[in-house]
């Protein structure tokens, strides 16, 4: 939360803690398609945690706001409808995602791949095409969707319990968005092969029609009401994309990422974003990737990272991402070190952890760390953090604070003429002590640890929706009108 300068109105802000930037988690319903003017939902007020220091310490690389802390590329301009191909897939993962949760905590088996990279495309385009849900998910590369699954299942429960989403709202059968394929064909002659692992397929004929209606989505009255959203009115929206026409206008093909792993080809929709960023922004896939070089535990992760991030290491920080889950980032980080390093003074800092104390808790996929006590020196300071409760003790060379939950929300328009109502400040006051137990999220591959973004964004999304009432929701639709 951040306070206002001043005046009579008075903004939310979605809370920041521990310095990650925002990541666009993904929720329910899907969220507006780049390059179109087309949303397939409305979306419940969704905070936006992120991730750590920028790759680019400092120097903003062409990647946007992503799902699970993956590079996005900014929405294309209108002329460029392949933006709205993109878009839908990504509108259709995210709805699938969030209802295939609980369909994933029953069934772990994951699919296996296809023989060559157009199958793997041609079977994402056929599932949608489908409705099938289930193959959708199925169909991504195996990383992507264990964080799908890891995550998305609670904050359907979590919707269900604040009143947006009805009881009965069946996470396997959510409609309300539909998207119909039809004739696809790919130019495998012209595929882009950029290494052993990754291969850009082109798709250059078939016809997309995307429809949504907002009488099919297992919102609540209540909500509904709320937001001022009327089931009698014109609920339905439709759009028909004919790819080989806007293929001639715009002279290149629809670029589909596929990744191979040991079983097959699989499509990838983290891999698809950052092409779409590269070509988007004039640049290529480096020749050569950053290979991953984990710690020896979770606490060596953590410590490695924070004194990475502290020098403005840039390859050491994605070497100390999961090879798995951010595979994306070594492929594309011998760009975002050339970029940092152009954009950095010489020398960099220093960083020195003198001593560490967390609290380990497991969590999907991982294990959590929560410090309690932080020493580090840092270009000749000393700096200290200890936990006490739900509040810290800071301490920066010979400066001294106490920083706790409570105080964001006894902040909140401190310095303006009209404060937030105090429900609103209430409602503040459970989402930070919520976010006070939430930590770092690391996991291990191949006895390595690494840090993980997306895990950790998932934890913090959780704890926020966790913090909130079905009151809250009223507060926050009071707020925006």
């Amino acid at each position: 939360m951040s306070n206002p300068g001043g005046g009579d109105q008075w903004s939310p802000q979605q809370p920041n803690p521990q310095g990650f930037p925002p990541p666009g988690q993904p929720g329910y319903p899907p969220t507006t398609m780049p390059g179109q003017g087309w949303s397939g939902a409305p979306q419940p007020p969704q905070p936006q945690p992120g991730w750590g220091p920028d790759p680019a310490a400092g120097q903003q690389p062409p990647f946007g706001q992503p799902p699970y802390a993956y590079p996005a590329p900014p929405p294309a301009p209108r002329r460029k409808r392949t933006g709205l191909l993109v878009g839908a897939l990504v509108a259709v993962v995210a709805l699938a995602a969030g209802g295939v949760g609980g369909w994933y905590a029953l069934r772990q088996a994951a699919a296996s791949g296809e023989e060559n990279p157009t199958a793997a495309a041609t079977r994402l385009l056929t599932a949608v095409g489908n409705n099938d849900v289930v193959g959708l998910m199925d169909g991504l590369a195996p990383a992507e969707a264990a964080l799908a699954r890891e995550s998305l299942g609670g904050t359907v429960d979590e919707l269900k319990r604040l009143e947006i989403l009805k009881p009965e709202a069946d996470p396997a059968n959510i409609g309300g968005l539909q998207v119909t394929v039809e004739g696809l064909r790919f130019d495998d002659a012209a595929a882009e092969v950029v290494n052993d692992h990754l291969t850009i397929t082109k798709l250059v004929e078939g016809k997309i029609t995307i429809n949504s209606d907002l009488n099919q989505l297992p919102l609540t009255d209540r909500f509904l009401t709320l937001t001022k959203l009327d089931r009698t009115a014109r609920t339905r929206e439709s759009e028909t994309v004919d790819i080989a026409e806007e293929v001639r206008k715009k002279g290149e093909p629809v670029r589909i990422a596929t990744v191979r792993t040991d079983d097959g080809w699989y499509p990838s929709l983290f891999y698809t974003i950052a092409d779409h960023a590269l070509l988007d922004a004039g640049e290529k896939w480096p020749t050569q990737s950053i290979p991953a070089n984990g710690a020896d535990s979770p606490e060596a992760a953590l410590r490695a990272m924070v004194e990475a991030a502290g020098k403005a290491d840039v390859r050491r920080l994605i070497e100390l991402l999961p090879p798995d889950e951010m595979a994306v980032l070594h492929d594309v980080g011998p760009l975002l070190v050339d970029k940092a390093a152009a954009g950095l003074p010489t020398g960099g800092g220093s960083m020195k952890v003198v001593e560490l104390d967390v609290e380990r808790k497991d969590v999907p996929g991982g294990v959590s760390l929560l410090p309690n006590k932080f020493v580090a020196e840092a270009d000749g300071q000393r700096v200290s953090f200890v936990r006490d409760g739900e509040c810290y003790d800071v301490t920066l060379g010979r400066q001294r604070d106490r920083v706790c939950a409570a105080d964001v929300a006894k902040q909140m328009g401190k310095n303006s003429r009209k404060r937030p109502p105090k429900a609103v400040r209430e409602m503040v006051d459970r989402i930070m002590t919520s976010l006070t137990d939430v930590g770092l999220v690391t996991v291990e591959i191949d006895g390595r640890w690494y840090v993980s973004p997306g895990r950790t964004m998932n934890e913090v999304w959780l704890s926020v929706l966790r913090g909130l009432q079905p009151k809250d929701i009223e507060e926050l639709a009071k707020l925006s009108k």
